[in-house]
């Protein structure tokens, strides 16, 4: 009898699939890695699927841990930002700080 293969799920992606409903799917970034950049799931509109939303300074953290700045940023370009998964591709955002005074 083959034995069942535990995948323990980062805290981020645990909290996207209990907001699912059992007809909708996510797509994340692999490798999980990368969960802690995620911010959070956009609402269904317009026929498309909830997206998990990662931050782009956060994803260029991970990133940097292993290579430079700039490398990470060309990295990130070509093979987060170009990729095409289906209507459920994540969303990546890069947070405003404005500052209103």
């Amino acid at each position: 009898m083959a034995k069942k293969k535990i995948i323990a799920l980062s805290p981020q992606r645990a909290a996207i699939l209990d907001r699912l409903r059992d007809d909708e799917t996510v797509i994340f970034f692999e490798p999980s890695t990368l969960d802690v950049a995620i911010v959070g799931i956009s609402e269904a509109q317009c026929n498309r699927a909830p997206c998990v939303i990662y931050d782009y300074q956060k994803l260029l953290a991970v990133f940097m841990e292993d290579m430079s700045e700039e490398d990470a940023e060309e990295w990130i370009a070509f093979n987060v930002l170009d990729g095409w998964l289906g209507e459920a591709t994540p969303i990546v955002i890069d947070t405003l700080q404005l500052d209103l005074h």
